[in-house]
């Protein structure tokens, strides 16, 4: 019986592949804000970092509260298609459509610039919660299994990492050879064609999936009693904390790379290499975590990725510049240790989905993923807002030679200020206690319940 449950469970490769598909799109959005936003901000449209820091902050947290409201929206609608994927469908072209206006630089004043910059970014802010909030709530939906999760959470975690290694390389590849002596058309070309991009993945993966588990459920409708039902959930409590606190970090950790090119190694050039080595470690690794949780737990996992980064960043600030090749090769390493946790954290969170059902007897599903999206974006914003007060605090002079004092406070910011959330997100992941077998057991409790009624 368990075994023909389990592979009923089973979800094809071609809709694993499909599935992913749409997070290479989300991930090439979300990696050209988090590397090249800020930068293009403060370098290219003549915003004080402070400000730019402040145009993130404000996004990413209108982008956190329209997740939940996304959440919402899923579970008031009624679709032959399932509850995520029209969602999917008709949010792909506003998304590729903002994305493009706000990597592109109108004749305008510096303040109708700054009001431009503000506006065009919540609006793609708005259209990306409305992309990534449904696509990780569809993972519940395609399979029911742990260990099948695990196997997705790791097809996620090398698409995460190619749309990864696309914005970086082939991103900041496009903005120098399509610019020329004018990187602002550069950008500009840059924002069209990957928003374009973005958008043909994420309708792609709304039309290859299918939402096959899960509709036996019905969430918990309401907005009120669904956040009642995440707050007494101690698991999903844990995963939202150790998300917000390792997306804070990794902000920090994507923004600096290309601050510490262009003003500590003062080769500029050479940062798309990094961000590139940190997609190598991602794509290299999901399968050997995917291995690894079989025979320990997700959360043992998502901790050792967090101590990896932790371990390259401080060996980084300790052993300064010391050629390219160990500086790549920690990049590579921190890209191996972000992926244990983008592997394990949208699986991790419908496990603790089932938690809740299991344990208080009614189900937050959608409003679950509207809260980790929360928790995401929230981590991110605080991650920005925190990068611009610290260029600030560094006395950080764009497009100019930085003093001495400049550059050491640069050094700490790039290095100790992510290993050190890295590290707290570890502490607090190792407290969530669905294990694979542990699942397995409220599952079967779970049908018991149903063949009762």
């Amino acid at each position: 019986m368990a075994d023909s449950a389990k592979g009923a469970a089973r979800v094809p490769v071609s809709m694993k592949f499909g599935y992913s598909a749409g997070l290479f799109g989300i991930s090439m959005v979300q990696t050209s804000v988090s590397v090249l936003l800020l930068y293009f901000y403060t370098d290219i449209l003549h915003i004080p970092p402070a400000s730019a820091g402040g145009i993130v902050f404000l996004g990413t947290f209108a982008d956190a509260f329209s997740s939940v409201f996304a959440a919402w929206v899923a579970n008031h609608h009624h679709s032959p298609l399932g509850r995520y994927r029209p969602l999917l469908i008709g949010v792909s072209a506003p998304l590729a459509v903002f994305f493009a206006l706000m990597f592109s630089r109108p004749d305008l004043s510096a303040g109708q610039l700054w009001i431009y910059a503000a506006i065009t970014h919540l609006c793609y802010r708005i259209c990306y919660a409305f992309t990534l909030a449904p696509h990780s709530a569809l993972i519940g939906r395609l399979s029911s299994d742990a260990d099948e999760r695990s196997a997705i959470g790791a097809w996620k975690a090398v698409a995460n990492n190619l749309g990864l290694m696309a914005a970086a390389y082939l991103g900041i590849s496009t903005v120098e050879k399509l610019g020329g002596t004018d990187p602002a058309r550069g950008f500009t070309m840059f924002g069209a064609i990957f928003g374009t991009a973005a958008g043909i993945s994420v309708l792609y993966s709304a039309l290859a999936t299918r939402e096959r588990a899960g509709g036996r459920h019905d969430d918990t409708g309401q907005f009120i009693p669904g956040l009642a039902l995440i707050l007494r959930n101690s698991q999903m409590r844990l995963v939202l904390a150790s998300t917000l606190i390792f997306f804070a970090g990794y902000m920090l950790m994507n923004s600096g790379v290309v601050y510490f090119f262009k003003y500590i190694l003062m080769r500029p050039e050479e940062a798309k290499f990094a961000v590139v080595a940190i997609g190598v470690g991602g794509i290299v690794m999901p399968p050997l975590w995917s291995a690894a949780i079989r025979r320990t737990s997700k959360a043992r996992i998502w901790a050792t990725g967090c101590i990896v980064m932790a371990f390259a960043f401080v060996s980084i600030y300790i052993f300064g510049v010391v050629g390219s090749l160990p500086i790549l090769l920690s990049y590579f390493l921190i890209g191996a240790g972000k992926s244990a946790v983008i592997v394990n954290f949208y699986a991790m969170t419908a496990d603790a989905v089932d938690y809740g059902h299991w344990k208080l007897g009614a189900r937050a599903e959608s409003y679950s993923f509207g809260f980790l999206s929360l928790a995401n974006k929230a981590g991110t914003a605080i991650g920005g807002g925190l990068l611009g007060l610290l260029l600030d605090w560094s006395g950080l002079i764009v497009n100019a030679r930085q003093t001495d004092q400049t550059l050491g406070r640069l050094w700490a910011v790039i290095c100790l200020a992510p290993a050190a959330l890295a590290v707290a997100s570890a502490v607090v992941v190792l407290f969530f206690k669905v294990t694979a077998s542990k699942h397995r057991e409220m599952v079967m409790e779970l049908q018991a319940r149903e063949g009762e009624l």
